[in-house]
């Protein structure tokens, strides 16, 4: 009997030691005692339908954002009726839950609207942030809209996407660098990149309906998969392709004469796709 208590006791030690060590953890990322008490309320028992696994997923993801984002000074929450920011030069946007939306605006501001304070944005050095500081619990998914006047020309701008999706009209900055990593970013309108459009698809989609002919194009496609469609024709480009589980497909020429400078193209895939194609 003396042998099953002290079993019994060792095995308990054991238990707590590793419930103490989990609750380390989660306030080392940054968890409260009423944080998990709220998500563990949310979880329903169907929570692969409800999407409360992905919300576990993210718990630790939202709380470093939540953390880096509330650190910038200057911050501004954004709310429905939007703020406007003039002479930004450089945009920047990070979104990890949600939507955002580069639209066509009015005037000669960017003018930033969301269905949610969690948004924030802010113009610091000629560069405008836009990230969502979504906890992965509180409320609906943000959707968030940058109304950016047309003909506006950006210096860089450079678009991440952790969760949620990006969905661009037209576009226009010397540099364009693009990130998917386990959100789809669409670029609907016309992309124009001056000197240099880089894309790196690593666990999400990158759509490019319309890309101006660009000097240099780097597209690297790791589990994600990239579609491009250039303006002009086959001959105003060379093209490197290196593949190693994946596959890029490279529209062929119709042998006319390129009537532009000749781009690069420098095409490299993982295990995702590459699909270019020109008009």
């Amino acid at each position: 009997m003396k042998i099953a208590i002290r079993i019994f006791l060792i095995f308990s030690l054991l238990f707590v030691l590793a419930g103490a060590g989990c609750m380390g953890a989660g306030f080392v990322l940054g968890g409260s005692f009423e944080e998990v008490s709220r998500i563990g309320g949310e979880i329903p028992l169907n929570f692969w339908k409800n999407g409360a696994f992905r919300r576990i997923a993210v718990f630790s993801a939202a709380r470093h954002t939540s953390g880096k984002s509330k650190s910038i000074e200057g911050t501004e929450g954004i709310n429905k009726e939007g703020v406007s920011f003039a002479g930004a030069e450089n945009l920047c946007v990070a979104v990890a839950a949600g939507s955002v939306e580069l639209l066509e605006g009015e005037g000669e501001e960017i003018l930033v609207e969301s269905s949610s304070d969690v948004t924030e944005a802010k113009l610091e050095d000629g560069t405008l942030t836009i990230r969502d500081n979504w906890k992965g619990w509180s409320g609906d998914e943000p959707v968030t809209k940058v109304k950016i006047p047309v003909g506006y020309v950006f210096k860089k701008v450079t678009l991440t996407g952790t969760g949620g999706e990006i969905v661009a009209e037209d576009l226009t900055a010397d540099v364009v660098v693009i990130e998917a990593n386990a959100s789809n970013i669409d670029m609907d309108g016309r992309l124009q990149a001056r000197e240099k459009l880089e894309v790196k698809a690593n666990a999400a989609d990158v759509t490019i309906e319309q890309a101006a002919w660009v000097p240099t194009a780097i597209l690297n496609s790791n589990m994600g998969d990239i579609d491009v469609t250039f303006e002009g024709i086959r001959n105003d480009y060379d093209v490197s392709a290196t593949s190693n589980m994946g596959d890029i497909m490279v529209e062929d020429g119709d042998g006319e004469s390129g009537h532009n400078p000749t781009g690069q193209i420098q095409a490299k895939s993982n295990l995702g796709n590459i699909d270019i194609e020109f008009e």
